[in-house]
């Protein structure tokens, strides 16, 4: 059911309220007129707060009639008859303050666009083109960010020049200021707007912003971000980015099955960029030094692949470059002893994988545990995945990785080799103890391993190793389940 609202008292009020600010000229502020657009802002979100409430639980069909509003910006008056202008309008007068140097500004500013998104939502009108406008915002900032890097979009302005739009011509002279910073808090933006719509369960609204978003993201030229922006930025960048991903995914279609064929275009972009995100937010040349920070990103684009990996049927070609990617930025994790039986008995839970960071920055806290469980599982989910289209290359990376976990203890003539088994089935459970919803997955894909005839050598070593491995662990668990 749609709720007539009247946008023009809306477009009405953050113009004059804001229209002091929005023409200063390189977005200098003194700390006097910060302070004074930082009231006016705060101002507007609450009565745009207020009259998303009041439009939620109105019964009446028209909520806040206002006469129809006007601009006097260049000192004339301009009408909005209608509800796109005024939105046009509403982002314009909003968007410019997402390029200020102030990052509170860009904070208020950017929270008064998603309150703007759910009163949109709210209203069951003019969803899809708030979107567009965003978008359209998105993109003109990705493209100035460009023109000022050293290799500039030669396909990006041509584009761009084409689209001769109201809505890109009104917007473009307000994002002249533009930098990384500002493509960062739109991302923001657009991931808040997505926490919202979760709450809502709307499937309309949801999949307008997926088309909306997924063919945004097509637009922006990606490849040419790689070497732009202060290390703050790119921080700040990386993270809203990787952030919005990680909610997309998580909320976008169902679970994959392997005769998945209609994955939603997004995913496939979000896969495509995969690469370039471990690039952003893990090489060392470009600003992860930082113990903390270096662990929060490991962790945000693990839990990204890893969603991937379960909307997603990836084909070998993927597997494999996926296989070299951990082995790439994620050795330290796989590499890491998984310890001897009982070195995690006393460590404490807690729901936050990062707390031990503040205490403790030994190799070994809960921290780096929390990552090595997702590192492993994501290595050896990609690793057994590949087994089922006879890729011996799956089997050789997990040979590898064992023979690092159990030097010389591989083979069945050995000794010691089912003590072998037990102690590091023990270390293994241990391990994913806290989190026994991914070690049941991960014995699964045990349990799924195929066994071919033909398999001779470290293959065949490997693949009894790995069925005494889960015969081990079915036993280690057998026996947890019999003590409690």
């Amino acid at each position: 059911m749609q709720n007539r609202f009247d946008y023009s008292y809306l477009c009405c009020l953050i113009d004059d309220s804001l229209h002091p600010y929005t023409a200063l000229e390189g977005n200098f502020l003194t700390k006097e007129k910060e302070k004074a657009l930082l009231i006016a802002l705060s101002q507007v979100f609450r009565e745009v707060e207020v009259l998303k409430h009041k439009l939620a639980s109105d019964s009446e069909d028209t909520v806040a009639i206002a006469p129809t509003c006007y601009s006097n910006s260049s000192g004339t008056l301009t009408i909005h008859s209608e509800d796109h202008p005024c939105l046009e309008k509403i982002v314009s007068d909003l968007i410019v303050f997402l390029a200020s140097e102030s990052q509170y500004v860009q904070h208020l500013a950017g929270n008064i666009l998603v309150a703007t998104s759910k009163l949109v939502g709210t209203s069951g009108r003019n969803w899809n083109e708030f979107l567009h406008l965003l978008c359209v915002c998105l993109e003109v900032a990705a493209y100035h960010t460009l023109s000022y890097s050293s290799k500039p979009s030669k396909r990006g302005s041509e584009d761009l020049i084409r689209d001769l739009s109201s809505s890109f011509i009104l917007l473009r002279p307000r994002l002249k200021h533009s930098s990384l910073s500002t493509v960062a808090g739109l991302a923001r933006i657009f991931r808040n707007i997505l926490k919202y719509l979760k709450q809502e369960n709307d499937d309309q609204l949801v999949r307008v912003y997926f088309d909306c978003v997924g063919s945004c993201l097509n637009s922006i030229p990606w490849d040419l971000l790689n070497e732009i922006g202060q290390p703050v930025s790119k921080i700040v960048f990386s993270g809203n980015i990787v952030q919005l991903f990680c909610s997309m995914v998580e909320k976008c279609g169902a679970e994959a099955t392997s005769d998945s064929v209609n994955n939603h275009p997004i995913l496939l972009k979000i896969n495509d960029l995969v690469p370039k995100l471990l690039y952003w937010c893990l090489d060392k040349q470009n600003f992860c030094s930082e113990m903390c920070l270096s662990q929060y990103f490991k962790h945000k684009t693990l839990m990204l692949m890893i969603r991937l990996s379960s909307k997603l049927h990836l084909d070998s070609s993927i597997l494999v470059s996926w296989l070299l990617l951990l082995q790439k930025h994620f050795q330290d994790l796989l590499q890491q002893p998984i310890g001897e039986p009982g070195w995690l008995l006393n460590e404490f839970e807690d729901g936050s994988p990062f707390l031990a960071s503040l205490l403790d920055k030994e190799e070994h806290n809960i921290c780096s545990h929390h990552l090595q469980r997702r590192a492993i599982f994501l290595f050896m989910k990609c690793s057994l995945s590949l087994t089922s289209s006879r890729e011996e290359n799956g089997l050789l990376k997990l040979h590898e990785w064992l023979q690092c976990q159990l030097p010389g203890a591989l083979f069945v003539e050995q000794d010691l080799y089912w003590e072998n088994c037990m102690n590091f089935a023990l270390s293994f459970i241990q391990l994913f103890v806290h989190e026994d919803d991914i070690l049941f997955e991960v014995l699964l894909l045990l349990l799924n391993l195929p066994v071919h005839a033909d398999q001779q050598g470290k293959c065949h070593d490997l693949v009894v190793c790995l069925s005494s491995w889960l015969v081990s662990c079915y036993i280690m668990i057998t026996k947890c389940f019999l003590i409690t």
